[in-house]
């Protein structure tokens, strides 16, 4: 098994880079490999079996079956859009509560996508038990403080006791003047160490953390490094650990705290013995059941399910002949011209390597030149390939339109050469449309990949600014009806597959458009059908990092046309409202506030109005507007 372990802050003092570490080490003694990566360029050398996002900062963004590491509060993430379409990008979830689990099973109980949902939480590898030295205990607490000075009145008391030690990032230490000890390396090992040498180690959490349920990894890694873990209250420390750790009395003074605090390290200190009891029972419990090696291998049935489920996996055939009269023909518009040929291999391999048996491309070559059936040769043995070339034609609708009046399968969809779909977008898109008959279009979110125009070695890139991440989650929300109302498409022209049977006698017209052809084929099935987004990012399209600036100026005097035109063509046709709850929810509070502006706006005015209309000038001026009428006169203008 080989895992990529994706942390967006590769390199930094927090708690993913040492959480990586530990992992490395579980996956090694599992005889797994594994790797810290910090982009999906990484992700994409390795070839993993699974990707490990460790915080959901980072979205899904290759091929591979990817799991998110669920254990931060909902109050972290909620309120952030983005945040939610990275998590919801994940094919698999690594959960660290109940509650978590639980908010996921509410969140995609509408949601067709198949996930896989399994305990685990930010712990340690597993380590023998060396009893600490508790006749001289220390007490140890480690933090990189990402959030500010967490604690830092209570920091402030113990740093007065004498016995606290803290360690960690610097900075958000730099208001303690005895207490601070130094950063420990994040290696997976030194860390344990410092606790061990401590023999205690405090343990708390944010109250969002308490609410949520979810442990941080401080309980673990106190009690796997053998030292007693004093703890503030938390459901799951109280019920997994029990009577195994030190705890303190919720809702006390600072002052009241720290007292605790000391009674705990004095009586570790005059009962010895009874205090490594004590850490044996809590290294056990943890060696039971906590460990990274025990978490990773329960997920392997995990992920066997659930490439199954979502179809990374081609579903074993006796005879591939067979395969394909039991599947309907699933064909892609592939357009090509002579520049991008070069890139035209990449995207006939993401064709073949799909999961899917029944595949064909309809190859529509809208530029002359030569070198198109060299490449497609080696092709024709896996692929159903049919190929158009256009002659003379400058419209891009013309090339489009050739290949949709050239469909005899039963789903169609659209790839520029280039462009790269996952091994499961086909199998799964497919499936959506074979259950639910009442979608005309099924669809799946996509990946933007920056490239550059050129080869760049790392000095030309760093000077180029070429993002050291070049892949980004471009497209993932449910359809907006009112987005491609106003022209803009929130879906990708790559990642959606729709029915032959769309394709009347009206759109088989070629509207000879010079852009938004891709567009203008989705609004019209707007108009026809309803669309399902599988919750999956399964395509991929490249983009280029720099442009000329003519070629910019040049392309929106096309897309000013087209915009123009196609309004004038869709201009009498009715649509249904696609609209989700949450934007319905957003629109009626917008509505009430508008209501509530004006009534304010009312009273705020309404005395100021009426002695304006009780004045002397006001009452001439509804004269004269009477006098005007009377004698046929426009009644707009100025009073005399």
């Amino acid at each position: 098994m080989r895992i990529a372990l994706h942390n967006p802050y590769f390199g930094k003092l927090v708690a993913e880079t040492e959480l990586a570490r530990r992992i490395s080490l579980a996956a090694t003694n599992l005889g797994w490999e594994s790797k810290e990566v910090a982009s999906s360029i990484e992700i994409n050398q390795l070839a993993p079996d699974l990707v490990i996002c460790l915080h959901f900062r980072v979205p899904k963004l290759t091929k591979y079956p990817t799991y998110g590491c669920f254990w931060d509060p909902p109050a972290f993430f909620e309120s952030d859009p983005q945040f939610i379409k990275n998590i919801l990008s994940y094919d698999g979830y690594l959960c660290g509560s109940n509650l978590l689990e639980q908010w996921l099973k509410d969140t995609y109980y509408h949601l067709p996508k198949h996930i896989e949902i399994l305990p685990f939480y930010p712990s340690c590898n597993a380590i023998s038990y060396v009893a600490a030295d508790f006749e001289h205990p220390r007490l140890a607490y480690i933090g990189s403080n990402w959030d500010g000075a967490r604690f830092q009145e209570l920091f402030l008391a113990l740093e007065q006791t004498g016995y606290l030690d803290t360690y960690g990032n610097p900075e958000g230490w730099a208001y303690l003047k005895t207490a601070y000890r130094q950063a420990i390396p994040f290696d997976g090992v030194s860390l344990l160490n410092v606790l061990h040498q401590s023999g205690v180690g405090l343990c708390l959490h944010r109250d969002e953390h308490c609410q949520a349920q979810v442990p941080s990894m401080r309980i673990f890694e106190i009690v796997a490094s053998g030292a007693i873990a004093i703890c503030a209250e938390h459901p799951f420390i109280r019920s997994h650990f029990g009577d195994r750790v030190l705890y303190l009395k919720p809702n006390q003074s600072i002052a009241t705290t720290v007292q605790q605090i000391s009674d705990h390290l004095q009586w570790i200190q005059a009962h010895p013995a009874a205090a490594r009891d004590l850490s044996v029972a809590a290294h056990k419990h943890f060696s039971e059941h906590f460990t990274l090696e025990k978490l990773l291998a329960n997920l392997l049935p995990h992920h066997q399910t659930l490439v199954e489920q979502q179809q990374f996996l081609a579903k074993p055939q006796i005879h591939l002949s067979q395969s394909r009269s039991d599947s309907p023909l699933v064909q892609l518009i592939v357009r090509t011209g002579d520049r991008s040929l070069p890139t035209m291999q990449r995207t006939l391999d993401s064709l073949v390597q799909q999961t899917y048996p029944n595949i064909g491309a309809i190859v529509v070559q809208h530029q002359a030149g030569e070198g198109l059936d060299q490449i497609l040769a080696p092709y024709h043995d896996r692929l159903q390939i049919q190929r158009i070339h256009i002659h003379n034609s400058h419209c891009r609708s013309t090339h489009l339109w050739a290949g949709l009046n050239a469909i005899s399968s039963k789903y169609f969809g659209i790839l520029d050469d280039g462009d790269v779909i996952h091994p499961n977008h086909i199998a799964s898109l497919v499936t959506l449309l074979e259950e639910f008959d009442n979608f005309g279009v099924a669809y799946s979110g996509a990946i933007r990949i920056w490239a550059p125009e050129k080869q760049l070695d790392q000095a030309e890139a760093v000077a180029s600014e070429f993002p050291s991440e070049p892949a980004s989650l471009a497209h993932f929300d449910p359809v907006d009806g009112f987005e491609f109302l106003q022209l803009k498409n929130p879906i990708a022209s790559n990642s959606f597959l729709a029915r032959a049977s769309l394709l009347d006698r009206f759109l088989k017209k070629d509207p000879q458009l010079n852009a938004l052809e891709d567009l203008f084929l989705l609004l019209n099935f707007l108009q026809r059908t309803n669309f399902i987004f599988s919750y999956q990012a399964t395509s991929e399209f490249y983009q280029s990092f720099s442009k000329p600036k003519n070629l910019l100026s040049y392309s929106e005097s096309y897309l000013s046309e087209a915009r123009q035109r196609i309004m004038r063509i869709m201009q009498h046709q009715s649509f249904p409202r696609h609209q989700t709850l949450e934007k319905a929810q957003i629109e009626a509070m917008n509505r009430a506030n508008m209501l509530h502006w004006i009534q304010e706006i009312e009273t705020r005015y309404v005395d100021r109005i009426q002695a304006m209309e009780s004045s002397k000038f006001w009452q001439l001026r509804r004269i004269w507007f009477r006098l005007k009428r009377a004698i046929g006169l426009s009644d707009t203008g100025s009073v005399p």
